[in-house]
C-alpha cells in the first residue's frame, strides 16, 4: 500500500512539474508571437520638409559643391518626394544668387528654404534665389517640390549659383 501511495505521489509531482514546464513554454511562445505581430519602428531622421503624412522613400540628398571663381554649377538627379540639401560655407561671402533649370518645363521644382548657420530659416522661394548672407557659417539651400502647385517630380536639373563679397 505504501508503495502504491508513493508511486501515485511521485507520478503526481512529475505530472505537475511537466504541466508547469509546458505552461511556461506556451507563455514564452505567446510572448514571441506577440513581439512578432507588433509593428517595428525604426528611428527616422528628422527633416524640416517631411511631414508624417508624406510617403518619402529616399532620405535627403546632401550636395556640397566646389566653388571655383565664386561660381558653381551642378547637375543633380532628384527622385519624387526627395529633398536636395545644398550645403554652402560662406567664408566671407555676403550674397548668393542661385537658379534651378531643367529641360522639363513642367518640372515641379523650387528653392523651398534657406537655413542659416544659427538654424533660423527663410522661404519659400521660386526657381531663382538672390539672398543676403548675414554671417559666416554653413548655409543650407533646400530644393524640393512645391506640394501646393503640382505632383511629385523626378528628373535631372542643374543648380547654378554665384557668391559675392559686396
Amino acid at each position: 500500500m505504501k508503495k502504491g501511495v508513493c508511486i501515485c505521489l511521485v507520478t503526481g509531482i512529475f505530472l505537475s512539474a511537466c504541466t508547469w514546464s509546458m505552461k511556461k513554454k506556451i507563455e514564452e511562445d505567446d510572448e514571441v508571437k506577440k513581439e512578432l505581430n507588433e509593428p517595428y519602428y525604426e528611428e527616422d531622421v528628422a527633416s524640416p520638409q517631411i511631414s508624417a503624412l508624406e510617403d518619402v522613400s529616399v532620405n535627403p540628398k546632401i550636395v556640397r559643391p566646389d566653388i571655383v571663381d565664386n561660381k558653381a554649377s551642378i547637375d543633380i538627379f532628384k527622385d519624387e518626394n526627395q529633398i536636395i540639401e545644398v550645403q554652402l560655407v560662406s567664408m566671407g561671402y555676403t550674397r548668393i544668387h542661385a537658379a534651378l533649370t531643367s529641360h522639363d518645363t513642367q518640372a515641379n521644382l523650387r528653392f523651398s528654404e534657406i537655413i542659416m548657420p544659427d538654424d533660423s530659416s527663410d522661404g519659400p522661394f521660386g526657381r531663382e534665389l538672390d539672398y543676403q548672407l548675414p554671417r559666416d557659417g554653413t548655409y543650407k539651400l533646400i530644393i524640393d517640390e512645391n506640394i501646393m502647385a503640382g505632383e511629385p517630380w523626378s528628373g535631372d536639373f542643374t543648380l547654378d549659383f554665384e557668391v559675392f563679397r559686396d
